[in-house]
């Protein structure tokens, strides 16, 4: 009996980019239309989706379930859960004769959910070994590609407020030149997704050949990139392989950078009350002052 702590949902995003091809398709279906399949027969959803059944057997047993019958009541559960009162689906669709408000609700379901996702796929003790090597380093990298460079810029925003040690780099170039430099007392900590852009895995490949610790905040558990990360720490939302850089994926991963800043914060909570104590009277001096008298 499939018994991952993780739905079914969650689950196919996290396979997907080892599935071969007829099984992406299935997985694409299902992505795109979770709350259809499981009123299908194996017929129906193999011809739909334009494979043979035999494929959609597959692809349940790459799931971990014994037969597609189990899989459909997975499926089922996964599309039960509800948010706002149980008004809204978490994967509605948006139509365009949906009210301002509907689309409001859709949207802060999908978030919210992303977020909870996040929470589901913690490994307490890849934080702790996280944050204890970010608290070590002589010096951490935050790299990241396209939208992922984003948050690798948010990463570095949050940890500055409490040590110089991290650094954001945003051009490839500049990202290669540093890592040929960087030794094992230094962290490379590299925002992808997918974990499958062409600049990412071969950053971490590079950072190991110098002896540094890496650092992977993915959604793909089973990527290339994972192959070269020390740790990896998984961010939730189910996005369709079609959608890139969505709201509710940044959501997902900011969720993790507060998780990982606030663990290494209270490693050591008097020197970090310090450093935050310093920035913000750093700050005050950056506020516009008015004239009593105006």
């Amino acid at each position: 009996m499939y018994s991952n702590k993780n739905d079914v949902l969650t689950e196919i995003a996290n396979e997907y980019l080892s599935l071969s091809k007829p099984l992406k398709r299935i997985a694409d279906y299902i992505l795109s239309n979770t709350s259809k399949p499981q009123y299908l027969s194996i017929h129906q959803l193999a011809k739909n989706c334009e494979v043979s059944e035999s494929s959609v057997f597959r692809f349940c047993q790459i799931l971990g379930f014994k037969g597609y019958k189990e899989f459909k009541y997975a499926l089922a559960e996964a599309n039960s859960a509800k948010l706002i009162d149980g008004e809204i689906d978490a994967y509605e669709e948006i139509l365009p004769e949906d009210t301002f408000i509907d689309m409001a609700k859709k949207l802060f379901a999908y978030n919210m959910t992303s977020v909870n996702q996040t929470l589901q796929l913690i490994d307490v003790n890849s934080y702790n070994k996280a944050a204890k090597c970010l608290k070590e380093a002589d010096h951490v990298y935050c790299f990241g590609q396209g939208t992922s460079g984003i948050m690798a810029q948010e990463f570095w925003a949050r940890f500055m407020t409490v040590s110089s040690n991290f650094s954001y780099i945003p051009d490839s170039h500049f990202q290669t030149i540093i890592l040929s430099n960087c030794s094992k007392n230094d962290v490379v900590v590299l925002f992808s997704y997918s974990g499958a852009t062409e600049d990412g895995p071969k950053l971490l490949e590079q950072a190991k050949k110098r002896g540094a610790k890496t650092i992977l905040i993915t959604h793909h558990k089973k990527s290339y990139a994972s192959e070269f990360a020390d740790i990896i720490l998984l961010c939730g939302s189910r996005e369709s392989p079609k959608q890139t850089g969505s709201i509710p994926a940044r959501m997902a991963q900011l969720f993790v950078i507060d998780l990982l800043f606030n663990e290494f914060y209270r490693l050591d909570k008097e020197m970090m009350d310090e450093a935050i104590n310093r920035t913000s009277e750093a700050m005050e001096q950056k506020l516009l002052r008015y004239r009593k008298d105006i």
